[in-house]
């Protein structure tokens, strides 16, 4: 969850950053050229970290497995026998694995959307050097 909140923090950060830097009208540019370049490295880097949570088989797996505990615990309750905390414990580990690769994923989103925003903002205007 922290890992979600942090990354969430850069890019909004980096977005920010990359704001100001087109906001400034008297900028060098050379300096607007070195913070764009940086400003994608940062995003590229961010980009990275996020992939890595992406949709996998064992992610896909675990969510069986979520499924499977979480029906088992649900027919123990039934019977009214006592759930094993082990059980319950795989269980919230399971959630919470999986709740954390799906954050990586609305912040990808997040990200995708306010990218295609700038390039919507900056249109045609950029030219090929």
């Amino acid at each position: 969850m922290v890992a979600g909140k942090n990354i969430e923090r850069r890019v909004e950060r980096a977005i920010l950053e990359m704001g100001s830097a087109i906001g400034e009208q008297h900028m060098d540019i050379g300096k607007a050229k070195q913070e764009a370049e940086d400003l994608v490295v940062r995003l590229r880097e961010v980009v990275s970290t996020l992939r890595q949570a992406a949709p996998t088989p064992e992610r896909e797996t675990k969510r069986e497995q979520l499924k499977a505990v979480t029906d088992t615990i649900r027919q123990l309750e039934h019977k009214h026998v006592p759930v094993p905390g082990d059980l319950q414990k795989l269980k919230g580990k399971l959630e919470s694995e999986l709740d954390k690769a799906e954050k990586h994923q609305v912040v990808l989103y997040f990200l995708r959307e306010q990218l295609s925003q700038v390039l919507a903002e900056i249109g045609t205007s950029g030219h090929n050097p």
